[in-house]
C-alpha cells in the first residue's frame, strides 16, 4: 500500500510544467521540428508503396524522433540543444542503448497480425453498411459482376475502374485506408509509450533491460500509468485527426481516391510530430517525477535474477555473478543519488539534478 500512494498520479502539476516549459522547447528545437516534419511528410507518402515504410520508418523517421527526444532533454536541463548535438542524435539512434528501445520491429509485426484479424472484419462490416446509404455501390458492383459473368473476366483497367465504377473504387479504397489506419494509431501508440524508455536504458548497466523495467512499472499499483494516458491524449487525437483530413483531403478532390492511404499517413505523420512537441515535453517531466521508482524497480530486478541463476547451480552460476556486479553498480548509483550535492556541485544548474543526460547517446562507442 505504501507504494500506490508513493508515487500518487497528480497530472495536473505535471500539465502546469509541461505548459510553462513548451516556449523553451519551440524556441529552441522548431527547425528540427520543421525538418522532422518535412520528413515525416516523405515516409507518409511513400505509404502508396506500403512496403517502402518497412525501410522509411526505421531509417528515416524514428531516427528524427530519438533526436527529438535529445532535443527536449537538453532543453529540459537549460541546455543549449545545437545542431550538432541534435546532428548526432540521428546517429545515437543506431547504436546502443538507444537502438532497439522504441521496438519497431514488434510494432511491424503486431501490425500484421491486426490486419489479418481486422481485416475481413472492418471489409465485412463497410459491406454491410454500404448496403444502405450507397445504393450506386450495389449496382456498381451488380454490374461489374455481370460483366465478370458474361466475359470470364473484368476486362477494365484502373482508370476504367475510377471513370465506370467510381463508388466501388472510393469503397475499397476506403476500406484499405480503415485497415491502415488502425496500424497507424497502433504505431502512434507504441511509439508514444516508448518514449521514456531512452531515459530508463541510460541509466542502466544492462540497457537491453530499460523495457522490461518500464513494463513491470507501466502496470504496477504506482500512477504512473494514469499519469501517462492523462496527459499522453494529444499524442493520440493530433496524429488521427491529420490521418482523417488526408484521406478525406484525397477522397473528396482532384486527387482520388487511390491516394487516400497514402496522403492519410502523410498528414497523420506530420501531425504525429508536431504533436510530439507536447508528448515528448510531458514525459521528460513524467520521468523525473518516477525516476526514483526505475532505479528501485531496476534493483529489485537484478537481485531476483541473480537469485534465480543462482539458483541453477553451476550453469547459471557466472551469469548471476555478472547480474550481481549490475546490482551493485545499480545500488552505488540509487545511494549517490540519494546523497545531498556536495560543497563543489554548489554553482551546478539545479536543472540538471535528477534528469537523464540524453546527450550521452551521441558520445557512446567512441564518439566525441
Amino acid at each position: 500500500m505504501e507504494e500506490e500512494t508513493k508515487f500518487r498520479a497528480n497530472s495536473r502539476a505535471l500539465y502546469r510544467e509541461t505548459a510553462g516549459f513548451l516556449p523553451n522547447a519551440l524556441k529552441g528545437l522548431w527547425p528540427l521540428f520543421l525538418i522532422a516534419a518535412v520528413f515525416a511528410a516523405a515516409v507518409g507518402f511513400s505509404g502508396s508503396m506500403p512496403v517502402l515504410l518497412l525501410v522509411t520508418v526505421p531509417f528515416i523517421l524514428l531516427p528524427f524522433y530519438a533526436s527529438l527526444t535529445i532535443g527536449v532533454s537538453l532543453i529540459s536541463q537549460g541546455r543549449a540543444a545545437d545542431g550538432r548535438t541534435l546532428g548526432k542524435g540521428l546517429l545515437a539512434y543506431f547504436r546502443p542503448p538507444f537502438f532497439g528501445s522504441y521496438g519497431i520491429t514488434r510494432t511491424f509485426v503486431y501490425g500484421a497480425l491486426l490486419l489479418l484479424l481486422l481485416g475481413p472484419v472492418i471489409t465485412l462490416l463497410a459491406a454491410l453498411t454500404a448496403e444502405n446509404w450507397n445504393p450506386a455501390l450495389m449496382e456498381e458492383i451488380d454490374a461489374l459482376l455481370s460483366s465478370l459473368g458474361s466475359t470470364g473476366s473484368l476486362g477494365v483497367s484502373i482508370d476504367q475502374l475510377l471513370t465506370e465504377y467510381p463508388q466501388l473504387m472510393l469503397f475499397e479504397n476506403a476500406v484499405l485506408a480503415s485497415e491502415l489506419g488502425v496500424v497507424f494509431l497502433l504505431y502512434v501508440h507504441r511509439q508514444n509509450r516508448a518514449a521514456i524508455i531512452p531515459h530508463i536504458a541510460i541509466h542502466l548497466s544492462n540497457p537491453s533491460l530499460a523495457r522490461t523495467i518500464f513494463e513491470r512499472t507501466f502496470h504496477g499499483p504506482y500512477g504512473l500509468r494514469k499519469d501517462y494516458y492523462a496527459g499522453a491524449l494529444p499524442g493520440y487525437l493530433v496524429p488521427a485527426i491529420g490521418y482523417v483530413i488526408g484521406v478525406l483531403l484525397a477522397a473528396y478532390t482532384p486527387l482520388g481516391p487511390l491516394w487516400m492511404s497514402a496522403f492519410g499517413l502523410m498528414l497523420g505523420l506530420l501531425f504525429h510530430v508536431l504533436s510530439l512537441i507536447w508528448h515528448l515535453s510531458y514525459v521528460e517531466r513524467l520521468f523525473a517525477k518516477y525516476e526514483p521508482l526505475f532505479r528501485e524497480e531496476t534493483i529489485l530486478l537484478f537481485r531476483q535474477s541473480a537469485d534465480r541463476f543462482e539458483a541453477m547451480g553451476e550453469m547459471g552460476r557466472e551469469y548471476a555473478e555478472r547480474l550481481r556486479e549490475s546490482l551493485r553498480e545499480e545500488e552505488a548509483k540509487e545511494e549517490a543519488a540519494g546523497e545531498a550535492p556536495s560543497a563543489d556541485k554548489e554553482e551546478e544548474d539545479p536543472k540538471d539534478e535528477g534528469r537523464p543526460n540524453l546527450d550521452d547517446y551521441g558520445r557512446r562507442d567512441g564518439s566525441d
